[in-house]
């Protein structure tokens, strides 16, 4: 959507108004925001079932004309109405799709490398389809036609997947799982997220800036350096410590200052734009598996899974107006400068955030009271002598990677040895099973 609204808009506003373009692409990823954060100011507003199945399948089916229109539409006023209509439709799908997500996935360890393929898998696909329609000639067509069979397909999931779970009821956790974040820990994402974004957004504004001059083209190869990104990053958020997603993310960031430097070079807008592009999936996964972790955990699941989407866009959106100017007034010494300020900023906030971390996992472990005998536990779910051992050391509270040193075996095994007890006690991850084994005392 994004691509083909910055293709479309100098074609409505004239060839030589990339500011227009910049402002457009502003306005239109600022709606997605409304949309997202729509989907759950809508749960709160609606509450039987029935009607929010029909609230979506409205949305969704209103998206589809609103796409055609911003190729139809010739008239800046009406071009505009349809571009942001458009954004805040998809905006509203989106909220649906990021609460699915962050209830299916919660307490589970491969969250990241879903977030990671399934995005990796739709720019692959986005860039291979317009090729093609670029090779055919009606590229906008191309566009807007698998656009809107990618809505369908989620439409039909959300109904046919995931109806009955979490999409039309609400979620509510027990409040002896939900264990709410320490005061600040949300905040302090809010901030970082906010700053790493409007950092982004500076680049976006300087790089659709020159896409629109045709001076680079976004919708080239570099995009396979995203590709990269968010596998990469994808398999380093299931890691589930944040300091490793925030330490990838920071060097990301000093990548994407590197890459800038190379814009005062016409040979090396390449080099610019695929760094950027690799460096900004760093950015774009640790604001998706943040908060959908986090999102659970709150009383407020469908907002807060959308949350980093939420702060994306906006702040995307204003750093991107933000860079345009900087990019036609400023020198290249004072973006590096503006980028060094917040990056410095950025630093101590995640000193800040590891702190907090820690507080989230002791409250996320449920207090130990007078416990069980092991050995009747290990006679009540018929667990072999290692599973035994392991069942203590998850009583213990020991993390997967101490429980392999402590028995002398590989993680690799220790999951396996996890797996068995889950299934034996029937539960779903090791949190409910300590639950599960308190409450059956």
């Amino acid at each position: 959507a994004e691509f083909l609204i910055n293709d479309l808009t100098p074609l409505v506003f004239g060839a030589g108004n990339a500011s227009m373009v910049v402002t457009v692409y502003w306005l239109g990823i600022t709606f997605v925001a409304a949309g997202l954060a729509s989907f759950y100011f809508f749960n709160r507003l609606i509450k039987a079932r029935r009607w929010r199945q029909i609230l979506l399948q409205a949305v969704c089916l209103l998206n589809i004309p609103l796409l055609f229109a911003l190729i139809l539409v010739k008239q800046p006023a009406c071009y505009l109405t349809a571009v942001l209509g458009f954004m805040l439709t998809a905006g509203y799908t989106g909220g649906a799709v990021h609460y699915a997500v962050a209830i299916r996935a919660r307490d589970k360890q491969y969250s990241g490398r879903i977030a990671g393929a399934a995005v990796a898998a739709a720019v692959s696909t986005q860039y291979l389809l317009q090729a093609a329609g670029n090779f055919s000639g009606y590229p906008f067509w191309w566009q807007a036609g698998t656009s809107s069979l990618a809505l369908t397909g989620t439409l039909y999931i959300l109904f046919t997947r995931m109806e009955r779970q979490v999409v039309f009821d609400e979620y509510i956790a027990d409040e002896t799982t939900r264990q709410n974040p320490p005061p600040g820990y949300k905040m302090a994402l809010v901030f970082i997220v906010i700053l790493l974004t409007f950092m982004h957004g500076i680049n976006d504004g300087i790089l659709v800036r020159l896409h629109a001059e045709a001076t680079i083209d976004l919708t080239d190869s570099p995009r396979w350096f995203y590709v990269a990104g968010m596998l990469l990053t994808g398999w380093l958020a299931d890691y589930r410590q944040r300091r490793y997603l925030a330490i990838t993310t920071l060097l990301g960031m000093m990548g994407c200052i590197i890459s800038i430097l190379f814009l005062s070079s016409v040979q090396s807008y390449w080099i610019s734009t695929s760094a950027t592009y690799f460096f900004s999936a760093f950015m774009v996964m640790f604001l998706t598996v943040v908060f959908l972790d986090l999102a659970p955990r709150t009383g407020q699941p469908a907002l807060w899974a959308s949350m980093g989407r939420i702060l994306l866009f906006i702040f995307t959106g204003l750093g991107s107006v933000a860079g345009d100017w900087i990019w036609r007034v400023l020198s290249l010494h004072a973006i590096i400068t503006v980028y060094t300020i917040i990056l410095m900023l950025l630093l101590a906030l995640v000193f800040h955030i590891r702190f907090l971390e820690e507080d989230v996992q002791t409250a996320a472990t449920p207090e130990k009271s007078a416990e069980r005998s092991i050995t009747v536990y290990s006679t009540l779910y018929a667990l072999t002598p290692r599973e035994t051992q392991v069942m203590e050391l998850i009583l213990k509270g020991l993390p997967i990677k101490e429980m392999a040193a402590t028995l002398g075996i590989t993680e690799r095994t220790i999951k396996d040895h996890i797996a068995h007890i889950l299934s034996k006690t029937e539960t779903k991850n090791q949190k409910e099973l300590l639950i599960f084994l308190h409450k059956d005392e």
